[in-house]
């Protein structure tokens, strides 16, 4: 079992479902509606392999030892975004107060430490609210007197862009490298390696069908991606980069191998053939 959150980078394994390549490999996926509650079924033993960035990585691993990154399937490329009411330069101002929202001990914590740093801004001046990311798309109105700034990911953006909320920073920069894994004990990948090796195989199958006709895929996966428009689909697969037949690339390797996230037992597509 396969726990999983909503993410336009998890597109391939939603495509794999409902093209039904996943229950004859005899593989089935849980779709949570946060990162919170993706972990949350993993803890519970409801899913035997559990997705997620390398933050979710290293807070499980607190409590799993054996875990392991086992297939990085996609790098997020400014599908995760700060987004506020005010430039960077108004939130610089003295005097001003920020309400942040944002899902805290999740990678949009890393996200909002980031922006911190970048800029030099005051933690003193931010209240920070720990919300889901159902909350925080209801966060006030952007044309309010007071200042927001909102931490979230694709898809759950666009309503907040809709509303009239701006971006003021993504993981687009390259300063700042998010990946999302399959996660799994290493007993379960000594036990079912070749099962995982077929679904690194049906997440590549999902990126070619999708390259090959990016309207079907689109019509296969909007069920999972709360039902969002196909020109909304392709902005959000614009901020994502599939990692599908190749390795990871020097400077990425590099990045991950910086803070102490294993690459050494990852899938790759070769391996997954044989």
């Amino acid at each position: 079992m396969v726990s999983v959150d909503t993410w336009i980078g998890a597109s391939p394994l939603y495509y794999a479902h409902a093209m039904g390549w996943l229950k004859e490999a005899n593989i089935q996926i849980l779709q949570a509606d946060s990162i919170e509650e993706n972990l949350n079924l993993y803890e519970s033993n409801a899913s035997d392999v559990v997705t997620g960035t390398e933050h979710e990585y290293f807070r499980l691993k607190k409590v799993y030892k054996d875990l392991i990154p086992v297939i990085i399937y996609d790098r997020s490329y400014g599908g995760d975004v700060i987004l506020s009411n005010r430039t960077v330069q108004q939130l610089l101002q003295p005097d001003t107060k920020m309400s942040v929202y944002v899902e805290l001990d999740t990678v949009g914590e890393d996200m909002l430490n980031y922006l911190i740093a970048e800029h030099n801004l005051s933690k003193e001046k931010m209240k920070i609210y720990n919300r889901s990311q159902e909350e925080i798309k209801r966060v006030g109105n952007p044309n309010s007197d007071d200042t927001f700034i909102t931490v979230t990911y694709n898809p759950h953006d666009l309503a907040l862009k809709k509303q009239g909320f701006k971006e003021i920073a993504s993981s687009k920069n390259d300063h700042y490298v998010v990946v999302d894994s399959f996660m799994t004990s290493r007993q379960v990948y000594n036990q079912h390696k070749k099962q995982l090796q077929t679904l690194k195989t049906l997440m590549d199958k999902a990126v070619s069908a999708y390259h090959a006709n990016p309207k079907s895929f689109y019509k296969a996966v909007k069920p999972y991606l709360n039902n969002v428009g196909f020109e909304e689909f392709e902005q959000m697969r614009a901020n994502i980069r599939w990692i599908n037949n190749e390795a990871l690339s020097p400077v990425m390797k590099k990045k991950l191998e910086e803070i102490n996230y294993p690459v050494d037992e990852l899938i790759h597509l070769n391996e997954a053939m044989r």
